[in-house]
């Protein structure tokens, strides 16, 4: 008879079949109550119920919280920066969020981004002019003139040399010379004038002396003309109307260069007419150098908005993005 290779009974495949089948039902039915079970965890789709309730609420803070605390504290100020986002709390919190995720500027201080927005988000933004800057070299090279420290007397090896140092005022007898000529009595004695008395005193105050004069005289031209071209110019910058220099600031300044200046006129005007008497100016350095320091501010402050002006969408941009990193920093929690 033929060898058959196995018995197989119907019954037993049958039954095993059946037995898998239900166990997989009742995975099925586990899962379905597992996915049940989650569904109600998570909540409804509405998101009143649940972890979407919860999520929800903690969204609903995250806006608020961003819409006051950010853009209720900052919208003045970087409205611009803000722009299409500020009708919306939502649209707000997602764009936190995007920088939050994604925001890779240089953390800049809020003071110098205020600055640096009221600029670049200016409307009609213009390039300014520089500033002329100020020049008081010679001025201050006056304070230094030896002709101004020099006691300037007449020759002393003429014989009226002894009577005018016993005086003690060269000043005097040479100011006396003008009443001297045509004069039939002495304007310093009031005795007969000698027939030789005008060449001997001319003879006195020799030409080393005129000359000291001429330099005095000379000195005063250059002093009065320099202070009042330098005046002028800062008066022009005082008027400006700029927001570059801090006009009460600036004006106080000139104010008290000016009343050094005049103070010094009269004092190079003294010495004209009292040449043997020295006299010192007062320094003026130090206010031409609060002056100077000023305008120099101004001027690189003038160079940088310029900068801006010239590549305003870049730097529109990058301003933009230091704006949010620095929000983000101050609201890290």
């Amino acid at each position: 008879a033929a060898q058959l290779g196995g018995i197989f009974t119907h019954g037993e495949a049958e039954k095993d079949t059946l037995e898998r089948i239900d166990q997989a039902k009742l995975d099925v039915k586990k899962a379905e109550d597992a996915i049940t079970q989650l569904e109600g965890t998570l909540g409804l789709p509405d998101q009143s119920t649940g972890k979407l309730a919860e999520r929800k609420a903690l969204r609903d803070k995250l806006e608020a919280d961003c819409w006051i605390k950010i853009k209720g504290q900052h919208d003045a100020h970087f409205k611009d920066a803000f722009s299409g986002l500020r009708n919306s709390q939502s649209r707000f919190c997602d764009r936190v969020l995007q920088e939050l995720a994604q925001n890779g500027a240089t953390l800049v201080d809020l003071n110098t981004l205020k600055e640096r927005a009221s600029s670049l988000f200016e409307q009609g933004m213009e390039r300014f002019a520089a500033i002329q800057e100020i020049d008081a070299s010679s001025l201050v090279a006056a304070e230094a003139e030896p002709v101004l420290a020099k006691k300037i007397v007449g020759k002393e090896d003429v014989d009226v040399a002894a009577l005018i140092t016993r005086l003690g005022n060269s000043d005097w007898v040479r100011q006396g010379l003008a009443f001297l000529d045509g004069a039939e009595q002495c304007p310093f004695c009031q005795q007969d004038i000698e027939s030789d008395l005008a060449e001997r005193l001319n003879a006195y105050f020799d030409e080393t002396f005129l000359a000291d004069i001429n330099q005095i005289e000379r000195v005063e031209r250059s002093y009065g003309s320099a202070a009042i071209s330098l005046v002028e110019r800062l008066e022009a910058i005082a008027s400006l109307d700029t927001r570059h220099i801090d006009a009460a600031g600036f004006r106080a300044d000139v104010d008290r260069l000016t009343t050094r200046l005049e103070s010094n006129k009269r004092v190079i005007a003294a010495k004209k007419r009292e040449p043997s008497t020295p006299v010192a100016l007062e320094p003026i350095g130090e206010a031409v150098a609060a002056l100077t320091g000023q305008i120099d501010a101004a001027n690189a402050a003038i160079a940088t908005h310029n900068a801006l002006v010239d590549n305003l969408a870049t730097e529109r941009a990058k301003l933009i993005d230091e704006i949010w990193k620095c929000l983000l920093h101050e609201n890290d929690a």
